[in-house]
């Protein structure tokens, strides 16, 4: 995965994405694309931050600070929570 997102190829991105929950810190300064069309996995131990990075690219979340973007079809798709 490209460590900043690409202009028009990418389905999803994050640029220095931070989120907290209370003192804790699940995410750190995350940057990523991921392009449209692509299959990823994401692995890593629990409480690593992996659903929260989902959540926040699928808009469930709010990340604290940074920016999060995806594709313009899906914005308006009903929230399940």
């Amino acid at each position: 995965i490209p460590s900043s997102p690409a202009s028009d190829a990418s389905a999803f991105t994050a640029e220095r994405v931070i989120k907290f929950y209370g003192e804790h810190t699940a995410l750190a300064s995350v940057t990523l694309a991921i392009p449209a069309g692509h299959v990823v996995g994401l692995v890593g131990r629990n409480g690593a931050g992996k659903s929260s990075l989902f959540a926040l690219l699928t808009h469930k979340l709010q990340a604290d600070a940074g920016e999060v973007d995806m594709p313009p079809r899906w914005r308006n798709l009903p929230r399940r929570c």
